[in-house]
């Protein structure tokens, strides 16, 4: 039987240990033992009508259980691991990309995250300009529970990485590494009682604007593994290295690999990553630290390189729960509504006609409290906090399905002709989503109020939603005009 782990153990509650099996290709010789059927251990039953009939019959002795050529078979067999669906959705889903420019491709990222249930993103050459740039803000208003950290490149166009987050995933520390040959992002979450630091890493390729070196990047990368070798915790780099990591006569490439061999580290991708063949985009672990799985390489988003996605050993943090209490005001009938204001206001008028203003205030405000209570009352209820996007709809989804159906017959047979219709596919799907997303922000523009169109408008523009303005109470009331005025002054 499987022994109970104890608290601390690395896998923690989902650590396996299997039991091995021992087959052999010998019979085992057993004394004192006869053939067939022991009919001395029979005991006697008294019949009953209608009884079933049992048959017993005994194996001849020139027959055995199993052949020895059955044993044999058995040695060409290859051990998959299995792991339950169960399992995948409690560990954490990771990707890599090399956008090759955010812009107008953030709703199609966006899609892809919610379908795939990923946790982390990291994104080379996002082409942004600083922190105000819009495709910030649009990613906030696209898809919700997401953190988005960036370093954008400053010198000239182009470049820039960052990591897409979910906000879940607390942050331990954050900080850019300032080298001349690349850019790199470091981001540590806590997970549990671990520590997983991520590196982001863009290395743009010699050119007559980028004087550095593959010698430069390499001296400059095994600083970096230097400062991160005592550092607690697991180590995940990511990123384009530019570097054909395939071409094994390059020696660069050659003293690559040896340097992260020199620091025990290990380099996971094994197909291409680049529309011409090579492996460009690599992820690099400890060897000791057995964290990675399932990496495979797919064109879900228009780029000229892979969308990367790999699982992590690393359980998942629980989703944040919040309670919510509100009224279901369409439920609501509105000519009962309408009699019951009526009918409270009229009687109410003649017992209380000559009372102030403010006591009429508060008497109109509970006495609509008091008819909102009877037919809707508050309803409170404790929600978990999930990734989601309002605009994304089945359809949508479906369409994806079509892609990715595309997208393996393109694989399968390698033809021009069904890479254009995937790539075609592919396109048409990327359209329907932006169209989709600018129709379900233009029918809540067209339905909101004053005071909901303001609030629409700002969360488009900065990302944020906007909750309920209160006036500050610990103002004095012949004050609040003064200090309005100040304020708007």
């Amino acid at each position: 039987m499987c022994s109970v782990t104890s608290r601390g153990c690395r896998a923690g509650q989902y650590k396996q240990r299997l039991i091995k099996t021992i087959t052999r290709t010998t019979e085992r010789k057993l004394t004192n033992t006869t053939r067939g059927v022991n009919f001395d251990n029979l005991a006697n039953l008294t019949c009953v009508e209608n009884c079933i009939k049992t048959l017993v019959t005994s194996r001849p002795d020139n027959q055995k259980s199993v052949s020895n050529d059955d044993f044999s078979r058995m040695q060409v067999l290859v051990p998959v691991s299995r792991t339950s669906q169960n399992a995948r959705k409690l560990k954490l889903r990771c990707a890599l990309w090399n956008s090759r420019s955010l812009n107008g491709k953030v709703s199609g990222l966006s899609s892809v995250i919610l379908e795939d249930q990923l946790d982390i993103i990291f994104l080379t050459e996002t082409w942004l300009t600083g922190k105000n740039d819009p495709i910030i803000t649009e990613i906030s208003a696209s898809i919700s529970d997401f953190n988005f950290y960036q370093v954008s490149r400053s010198s000239r166009r182009g470049g820039g990485v960052g990591i897409l987050a979910r906000s879940n995933l607390s942050i331990n520390s954050k900080r850019e590494h300032n080298f001349r040959s690349f850019q790199c992002l470091e981001v540590a979450f806590r997970c549990g009682s671990c520590v997983l630091r991520t590196l982001t890493i863009y290395r743009p390729p010699e050119s007559k604007k980028n004087t550095s070196t593959k010698k430069d990047f390499l001296d400059e990368f095994s600083v970096l593994l230097e400062t991160l070798n005592t550092l607690p915790g697991y180590l995940v780099l990511c990123g384009d290295f530019n570097l054909h990591v395939d071409n094994c006569d390059d020696r660069y490439v050659k003293q690559f690999l040896e340097t992260l061999d020199l620091w025990g580290l290990q380099q996971h991708v094994k197909s291409s990553t680049h529309d011409k063949g090579h492996i460009l985009d690599l992820i690099i672990t400890r060897s000791s630290d057995e964290i990675i799985r399932e990496v495979c390489a797919n064109n879900d988003l228009p780029s000229d390189h892979c969308f990367i996605q790999f699982g992590l050993n690393i359980s998942r943090p629980p989703n944040k729960a919040k309670t919510v209490t509100f009224r279901k005001l369409k439920s609501i009938n509105i000519s009962e509504f309408k009699e019951h204001i009526a009918q409270r206001f009229q009687d109410d008028l003649q017992l209380h006609e000559q009372d102030s203003t403010e006591a009429k205030y508060n008497r109109y405000k509970l006495i609509i409290n008091t008819i909102l209570d009877e037919l809707a009352p508050t309803v409170t209820k404790t929600i978990i906090d999930k990734p989601r996007a309002p605009w994304y709809c089945g359809e949508l989804a479906h369409l994806r399905q079509e892609v990715r159906q595309c997208e393996r017959k393109w694989n399968t047979s390698g033809l021009e002709v069904h890479h254009e219709i995937f790539v075609s596919k592919r396109y048409n799907y990327f359209r329907e989503v932006d169209k989709t997303k600018q129709n379900y922000h233009k029918e809540r523009i067209q339905e909101a109020d004053t005071k909901g169109l303001f609030r629409i408008i700002d969360q488009l523009s900065t990302g944020k939603s906007v909750g309920i303005t209160v006036i500050p109470t610990n103002i004095p009331q012949n004050q609040v005009c003064d200090a309005f005025a100040d304020f708007f002054h």
